[in-house]
């Protein structure tokens, strides 16, 4: 699948193919430990020595914080790298345009000069169109030439200046894009709906306290297998949906995707203190 996963960078399909390529072998690799851990890991919460439960308590403290922190600023970041990439778009809109124009003035000058010498009151009427038609192919085919009657090398000058100017203005004129770079702060939002437990990992998995004391009950949502499923996953969309702008090769765009890599390791990280915390290794 090179030739898809190669273009991931350049193309939303195919980085679209290549997260739920990632997504399925996600899926096989944590069946088998989900399905160990679901009928309930052992519930003893303070095996840990209590030199080792308070250094984690206080890992799980900081990352709390500075996972918050990443996740907060998301919002700023996305429409900071959308304005930059308009304003870029816009910019280089604004290029072709100026680029554009001058070929396309070129060449209709050059028409109208062509036009302006041709003499209007020698050529035929409407009426006798039809038959000087018919005399220039007659005498093309029986001698190999035709009459200028109808201005015919004029017109022929006419048509090959067009497509002369044609190939000058046209591919600066035709690459004219929309300046909206097709995702931002709406499909972040979209995403963060589905994850909403992510945004706030102590009140959703509960804080270090809480889970010595024992007043975290394990489920299946709350265990930690899932929740590193659920947080790649969310990386994994974020990725795709924000495509865009991650692309880009922009200042703005790489502080975006440094701060979700970060969020995201960082957030693994805190699952697997939380799995020890909770005594489920």
């Amino acid at each position: 699948m090179f030739c898809v996963t190669s273009k991931i960078d350049s193309s939303k399909e195919a980085s679209i193919a290549n997260t739920k390529m990632d997504e399925l072998l996600n899926i096989i690799s944590k069946y088998a430990r989900m399905r160990l851990n679901a009928g309930g890991p052992a519930t003893e919460l303070f095996s840990l020595e209590e030199d080792r439960a308070i250094e984690v308590t206080n890992k799980l403290d900081e990352l709390d914080q500075e996972l918050q922190r990443l996740f907060d600023g998301f919002e700023k970041q996305i429409l900071v790298a959308y304005d930059n990439a308009y304003a870029s778009k816009v910019s280089d809109n604004m290029i072709k345009i100026i680029i554009g124009v001058p070929n396309l003035l070129g060449m209709i000058f050059g028409i109208l000069m062509t036009a302006e010498g041709i003499d209007e009151a020698g050529l035929p009427g409407m009426e006798e169109v039809p038959g000087v038609m018919m005399d220039n192919f007659n005498n093309w085919m029986e001698n190999g030439t035709v009459s200028n009657e109808m201005a015919l090398g004029e017109l022929l000058f006419i048509m090959g200046h067009q497509g002369w100017g044609y190939g000058y203005y046209a591919p600066y004129f035709t690459r004219i894009e929309d300046p909206d770079p097709g995702c931002g702060i709406h499909d972040f939002m979209d995403i963060v709906r589905s994850y909403r437990d992510l945004s706030n990992f102590r009140l959703a998995f509960g804080t270090p306290e809480q889970i010595l004391a024992g007043s975290i009950e394990l489920t299946v949502d709350n265990l930690p297998e899932y929740i590193r499923y659920r947080i790649e996953r969310f990386s994994g969309e974020m990725r795709v949906g924000l495509h865009c702008l991650l692309s880009r090769v922009d200042k703005s765009s790489y502080d975006l995707l440094f701060s979700l890599e970060s969020w995201l390791d960082l957030a693994l990280y805190r699952t697997d203190l939380y799995a020890e915390l909770m005594n489920i290794l």
